[in-house]
């Protein structure tokens, strides 16, 4: 389960390979197990970038690793603006396909394609 999108790595080098590596979701409040800045839940999905499928499978070291953060929160912005953000809610239960489904729905992966 993984995404095809070409985007330029931190360290300046194209990838387009983007494969989920961990999803884990805060519950929030004062009695959560591990300490998060957020009072509400929230979920992180992990994602490491690849410079493609090959490379991955080649068992190539990923040009990057990014964290989303999955909590309802908008960026804001008034929604009319054109670079209006709002991310998917937390992730209940936090799996990889849920994960997947949520990252489909975001800015930087709707035109993703699917692997």
């Amino acid at each position: 389960m993984a995404l095809i999108k070409t985007k330029k790595a931190a360290i300046g080098v194209d990838g387009n390979y983007w494969r989920i590596i961990a999803v884990e979701t805060h519950y929030g409040g004062p009695n959560q197990l591990w300490p998060s800045k957020h009072a509400k839940p929230v979920t992180y999905v992990h994602l490491a970038q690849f410079v493609n499928k090959a490379a991955r499978i080649d068992g190539a070291m990923s040009l990057d690793t990014v964290r989303l953060v999955l909590d309802g929160e908008s960026n804001g912005l008034p929604p009319e603006d054109p670079a209006y953000y709002k991310a998917p809610d937390f992730l209940p239960e936090p799996t990889r396909a849920a994960a997947y489904t949520a990252l489909k729905t975001m800015k930087d992966f709707m035109d993703a394609a699917d692997d």
